[in-house]
């Protein structure tokens, strides 16, 4: 067998046209650039290094929020109560409302009455207001005898004869029941009612501008029928704002006689012309 050196081999071996010339390197693909922090001291990245690094960084991983049921009922019960709340809320408020305007109500009708009062006795000083007796202008006469106010109710009592409380009495013609005969030590005094003015406290609301005065008092409650025993009412006194537009506490009791008689507990009035009616 003959054998060849290997330079003549390769010297007799020649190359395709297509394949002869330089051969272009492979493409490979291209991998983005690789963020290294290491390389960074005392290098100046370019923007565009920074973005690339930071479009192929890998996403944190979205963990998905499950609650229990437990959790969402406990949520549900939270909610439910909040409603609840606010709609008690809406409610106290308007009641609260509701009470606010009623009380500026009363207030005003006692205020108007108050004015009423003053402007209708504009030319009587407060001597006339605080005196005892009728004013001349009534051809009747009042009187007052005062009690001791220590003992017994149906016989420690203040006697008062004033027709002016009458009823029937129309227009501001006497003082307020302010004074010193309503004013005791405990708060108010036994008062007994006699003569033609009457003997006992109107169960019904006379009017207003009546016995004497303008707001007119009157005791709402049925008079009692029993001697010798108490009986705790209210006096109303008719306002603008209704027939009880302010009242006080009493008592009242059936004193036995021949003629059995009322007396009744009266404190004095904080508004004038404000009086107890008789009839």
């Amino acid at each position: 067998m003959k054998s060849y050196p290997i330079q003549a081999l390769t010297n007799k071996i020649s190359l395709p046209r297509k394949l002869s010339g330089k051969i272009a390197p492979i493409q490979q693909h291209q991998q983005p650039p690789k963020y290294d922090e290491s390389n960074l001291s005392g290098t100046v990245r370019s923007n565009d290094f920074l973005i690339k690094a930071q479009a192929f960084a890998p996403l944190p991983p979205i963990k998905p929020v499950v609650k229990s049921r437990k959790d969402l009922e406990n949520d549900f019960q939270s909610y439910h109560d909040k409603r609840i709340c606010s709609v008690r809320s809406a409610i106290t408020t308007f009641i609260i409302i509701i009470i606010l305007f009623i009380i500026t109500g009363v207030i005003i009708g006692i205020a108007f009455a108050v004015i009423n009062s003053q402007n209708s006795s504009g030319t009587a000083n407060n001597n006339n207001q605080n005196s005892l007796s009728t004013p001349s202008t009534v051809s009747v006469t009042s009187s007052v005898i005062i009690g001791s106010q220590t003992g017994s109710s149906c016989s420690s009592y203040t006697q008062i004869n004033d027709p002016t409380r009458s009823i029937s009495t129309t227009g501001l013609t006497s003082s307020c029941d302010n004074s010193y005969i309503f004013n005791s030590s405990n708060g108010g005094a036994w008062i007994r009612f006699v003569g033609s003015g009457g003997t006992a406290l109107p169960t019904s609301s006379p009017g207003l501008n009546h016995c004497g005065g303008y707001l007119s008092g009157w005791y709402n409650n049925s008079l009692p029928t029993t001697t010798n025993t108490i009986v705790t009412g209210t006096a109303c006194f008719e306002t603008y704002s209704g027939t009880c537009g302010f009242a006080v506490d009493i008592s009242v009791i059936l004193c036995p006689a021949s003629t059995n008689y009322y007396v009744f507990f009266l404190p004095p009035l904080y508004v004038c012309n404000a009086r107890y009616c008789t009839t």
